[in-house]
C-alpha cells in the first residue's frame, strides 16, 4: 500500500506538466483579427473570418486520416496490442501464486520486467537511430518475439523459468514502446504527425480498456491463468499481420510512384532517330 501511494504522488506531477504545456499563441490569430479589420463589413468580412477559423480547427485535430488506409492499418494493430499489453502485468503475480513461488520472490518478478524494459528501450532507441532496419520491420519483429515469449511464458514450472519468460516479454515490450510512435511518424509523414499521434492514442487506448476485462473473463471460463497469455499471445501475433500488411501497401505505393516519376524510354537505336520522331 505504501508503494502506491508513493507511485501515485509521483504520477501527479504528470498533472502539473499537463497544465503547462498550454497551446502556444498563434500569429494565425493575429492575421485572422488584422483581416477582419481591414476587410469592410459584410458577407465578405464574416467568410474570410470562417475560413481563417477552420483552418486552424483542421490542423488541430484532422479526422480526415481515418480515410486513410495506411493509418486505419497501423491503428488497428495499436488496439490490438494495446488488447494483449496490459495482460502480462495483471495475470503474472496470480499465475506465480498458483504455481507455489514465494511471495517475497513473486515481488521480484515485476522488477524484473521493469528493469528489462528500461533496458530494451534504451537499446532499441540507439539502434533504431543506426538506420540498418526499417523501423516497420524491427517493430514487426519486436511484436512477434512478445507473442513468442508470451505463449512460452505459461509453460514455466518453477521461479527461474518464469522470470525467465518474464525478462524476454519485458525486453521485448521495451522495444515496441521505443519505436512505435516513430513508424507512425514514417505513416502519415511529418506534416499529420501531430493530428496522427492524437488521433491514434485516442484510438489505441480502445484496445487498453478492453484487453484486461476480456483477459478476465477467458481466464474464468478456463479456470487457470495461462488462458489469459495465450489470448495475449495470439492478439499480438494478429496485430503482427496488420503490420505486415501495411508494409506491403507502402513498398506498393512506393514502386507505383516510381513508375509514374520515371521517364518515358525511347524504343530507338539512336539519339538522333528519337529527335527526328519528336520532330
Amino acid at each position: 500500500k505504501g508503494a502506491l501511494l508513493i507511485i501515485g504522488g509521483i504520477q501527479l506531477n504528470i498533472c502539473v506538466c499537463g497544465v503547462l504545456m498550454r497551446p502556444l499563441a498563434s500569429s494565425c490569430h493575429f492575421e485572422a483579427s488584422h483581416c477582419e479589420t481591414e476587410t469592410p463589413p459584410g458577407n465578405g468580412a464574416s467568410r474570410r473570418d470562417k475560413e481563417d477559423k477552420f483552418p486552424i480547427m483542421h490542423k488541430t485535430f484532422n479526422w480526415m486520416l481515418v480515410r486513410r488506409p495506411e493509418f486505419v492499418l497501423y491503428a488497428i494493430f495499436g488496439i490490438l496490442a494495446a488488447m494483449s499489453f496490459f495482460v502480462p502485468p495483471l495475470f503474472l503475480v496470480p499465475l506465480s501464486y498458483s504455481l507455489g513461488i514465494d511471495e517475497s520472490w513473486t515481488a521480484s518478478l515485476l522488477s524484473i520486467l521493469a528493469m528489462v524494459d528500461f533496458g530494451g528501450r534504451l537499446l532499441c532507441g540507439w539502434y533504431a537511430n543506426l538506420h540498418v532496419t526499417k523501423t516497420i520491420h524491427l517493430l514487426a519483429m519486436a511484436i512477434t518475439l512478445i507473442s513468442t515469449s508470451l505463449m512460452l511464458l505459461p509453460l514455466a514450472n518453477n521461479y527461474l523459468s518464469l522470470a525467465i519468460f518474464t525478462g524476454f516479454y519485458g525486453f521485448f515490450f521495451g522495444t515496441t514502446v521505443a519505436i512505435h510512435i516513430t513508424v507512425l511518424a514514417d505513416v502519415v509523414g511529418m506534416p499529420e504527425f501531430d493530428s496522427a499521434l492524437g488521433l491514434f492514442m485516442l484510438i489505441r487506448s480502445t484496445g487498453g480498456f478492453v484487453g484486461p476485462p476480456l483477459a478476465g473473463l477467458i481466464v474464468d471460463m478456463a479456470g487457470d491463468y495461462r488462458a489469459g497469455f495465450y489470448m495475449a499471445g495470439a492478439i499480438l501475433v494478429l496485430s503482427a499481420g496488420f503490420l505486415i500488411i501495411l508494409d506491403r501497401l507502402q513498398q506498393r505505393k512506393i514502386r507505383g510512384s516510381k513508375i509514374r516519376t520515371q521517364p518515358e524510354k525511347s524504343t530507338l537505336p539512336y539519339p538522333s532517330l528519337h529527335i527526328l520522331k519528336h520532330q
